[in-house]
């Protein structure tokens, strides 16, 4: 009996043991942390509760925790890398070249959008009724850009205008930014800004929503594709769990649609540094010595 007692005994420890440890690794917390960097579009309570699933998903994929971190530029989030706050980042495709220029950055996936696929359009527009018909048109009057990092926003068109040997200092009577491609529009439809430049995504979602009618504004120019945003890492992060990372966001689509559509967008492409060729060009033309007036 005290035999049998004392291997029921063991048998029951072992078993506590065994059950208590699975409880424990089931439970446990990763030792890792990557911090994921975004600039906010608008609220960033709202930009990080669009992004909860899909990080809940990387989370999961990876095994690791994922803290997201929302400064107010790309300047900032380029810094923030420099300093290794930042892991990985969504960019625009300006500040991914101007990162990877500046810290090796290593692009991961490329935003697919639902009518456009990996990549948009920028748009030079003005109000169809003020009789505006060409870029030449506009010289001398007040024109709106969204900010100095906006790929669409500002890079694309100035590289344009470069070409055109077109100065904005001189060429239009005054520049403004306006902080969003919304904000371009709705200052060109008020008259603050005669004509301005926003990016083709925003335009098809105002004219979707009601925000502004068919005929409202005249393009006058529509640049050559541009590529999407891109999610980049730091160059030093460990390469096995930068692959990992690829994959889960390449797979979001399918594993967590939600996650995916919660961002507007249709998946995740694999992405590499040749896609951004063009933006490398459009930023030579204007670091040659095309600026803007400060």
């Amino acid at each position: 009996m005290k035999r049998w007692g004392l291997i029921g005994l063991l048998s029951v420890l072992i078993l506590v043991v065994v059950v208590t440890g699975c409880s424990t690794l089931a439970g446990a917390k990763s030792d890792v942390t990557l911090r994921m960097g975004i600039v906010p579009k608008g609220n960033p309570e709202e930009m990080r509760e669009r992004y909860e699933k899909l990080i809940a998903h990387l989370e999961k994929e990876l095994g690791v925790d994922i803290e997201v971190y929302m400064p107010n530029s790309y300047d900032s989030v380029i810094a923030a890398m420099k300093e290794r706050k930042i892991d990985f980042a969504l960019f625009g495709a300006y500040s991914y070249v101007k990162a990877e220029k500046e810290l090796g950055a290593v692009p991961l996936v490329v935003e697919s959008y639902p009518e456009t696929g990996i990549g948009y359009h920028s748009l030079i527009v003005t109000r169809k009724s003020n009789g505006i018909q060409s870029i030449a048109d506009l010289q001398g009057k007040p024109f709106a850009f969204v900010d100095r990092t906006s790929t669409s926003g500002y890079l694309i068109p100035n590289a344009h205008f470069q070409l055109l040997h077109i100065q904005s200092r001189t060429f239009f009577s005054e520049t403004r930014f306006m902080g969003s491609h919304t904000a371009v529009a709705k200052a060109v439809l008020s008259g603050q800004a005669v004509g301005g430049v926003m990016d083709d995504l925003t335009y098809k979602a105002l004219l979707k929503a009601g925000e502004i009618k068919q005929g409202d504004l005249t393009v006058l120019w529509q640049s050559d594709f541009i590529p999407g945003s891109p999610i980049a890492a730091h160059p030093e992060m460990d390469a096995q769990l930068r692959s990992k990372l690829t994959e889960a966001l390449a797979n979001a689509h399918v594993k967590e649609p939600d996650a995916v559509r919660e961002l507007g967008l249709v998946k995740y492409v694999k992405a590499d540094r040749g896609m951004y060729q063009s933006v490398r060009n459009a930023s030579f033309l204007i670091d040659a010595g095309y600026t803007m007036n400060q």
